[in-house]
């Protein structure tokens, strides 16, 4: 995904070196990174970018371009998005698959065990209830924000919103409260539940989905999946344990002779910019001169490892410049973008490199 914001940046590039007269006379040295496997986890990336790290010796500002606007018509700028977890929650108990006919209710089977299990995690109004699992969030700083965030509600119409997810209705709560729930708090998500091993178990088990006994056949494992969104001031690793600490003790109470595992399965940083940084205000000017409006200041409530990854490894802020609307389906089958979108897109980054060259004071050697 995200061809349209690599092609605007490369595009801009271009039109600076015919402005300029050629790559030695650009007001800055830039350097394109182009990763095309971020929906795939991004293996490698790390290692590759510490290993070529002269490459991007003294990079004074970071650009990444893969978030989106909050509605359809105002520019944003992204600048906080949570961290992720994935987990995986493993039940097991006989040496292979029973027959619900002969064996049902001789045993405690692992299916009834996982669904009792998560089960006990959220309450009905979606809040956790691990012990320890918002620890770390600043309640105060979110009320402070969800006041700002009043100033974003006429960017989304809530009944649309709901139609494209194909709800009858949001929450209850206001449109400012929404909004703190995707972005500022952590959530949990059961994301699937399959019987069998997984992808790293050979005993796959297959034949549960197909023929007629499909409704007969007792697991002898069965594996939920979790995913966890984060906020920039929790730690990861004590998050993890909290949740580790919840199923093993709900899992004991059950009394049940199967046995339990937690995998993790991934770790993304949560990452959070500075907006009173100049490289700020020299974006928010860049978006205005483009767009002839005042950019909004958003979070996302997904996550982005990378952006995180570079900062510390480059010793460089990030901006996070999203180009499309919220109606481009980002990183989902058939994405798009607007031409208008696009182009401008081209002009803010052209406009944005031009903007940090001039205020850029380079500091006095000792």
């Amino acid at each position: 995904d995200n061809k349209g914001p690599i092609l605007a940046f490369i595009f801009a590039v271009k039109e600076l070196i015919d402005k300029y007269g050629g790559i030695g006379r650009l007001p800055m040295n830039i350097a394109l990174l182009i990763e095309g496997e971020e929906e795939n986890g991004s293996g490698g990336f790390k290692e590759t970018l510490a290993n070529n790290v002269h490459w991007f010796k003294n990079t004074e500002l970071i650009v990444i371009s893969n978030t989106l606007w909050i509605g359809k018509d105002r520019p944003c700028i992204t600048y906080g998005m949570r961290g992720m977890i994935t987990l995986s929650v493993e039940v097991y108990g006989p040496e292979k698959d029973l027959h619900s006919g002969n064996e049902g209710g001789a045993l405690k089977e692992p299916m009834t065990d996982l669904i009792k299990i998560l089960s006990s995690i959220q309450d009905p109004s979606n809040k956790v209830l691990i012990p320890g699992f918002y620890d770390g969030v600043d309640f105060e700083e979110v009320k402070r924000k969800i006041t700002m965030f009043e100033s974003l509600k006429d960017s989304i119409d809530m009944n649309k919103y709901a139609q494209s997810l194909g709800i009858d209705s949001v929450s209850s709560c206001s449109f400012a409260e929404l909004l703190s729930k995707k972005w500022l708090i952590p959530t949990l998500s059961i994301v699937d539940i399959r019987t069998g091993g997984g992808s790293d178990d050979s005993t796959h088990g297959s034949h549960y989905c197909f023929g007629p006994t499909r409704f007969s056949v007792i697991p002898h494992k069965v594996v939920g999946q979790i995913s966890i969104r984060f906020v920039a001031k929790q730690d990861p690793h004590k998050l993890v344990s909290a949740v580790e600490n919840h199923i093993k003790t709900t899992f004991a109470g059950l009394n049940s002779s199967n046995k339990v595992n937690v995998k993790v399965r991934n770790i993304g940083d949560a990452w959070e910019g500075d907006e009173s940084h100049r490289l700020y205000s020299a974006l928010a000017s860049a978006l205005k001169t483009c767009w002839g409006d005042n950019p909004l200041y958003t979070y996302e409530g997904g996550t982005m490892p990378v952006t995180s990854t570079l900062e510390k490894t480059l010793q460089a802020p990030a901006l996070l410049i999203p180009l499309g609307q919220s109606t481009d389906n980002p990183h989902l089958a058939n994405e798009r973008i607007r031409s208008v979108n696009l182009f401008q897109g081209k002009r803010v980054f052209s406009t944005l490199v031009e903007e940090v060259a001039s205020s850029y004071q380079p500091a006095e050697s000792s």
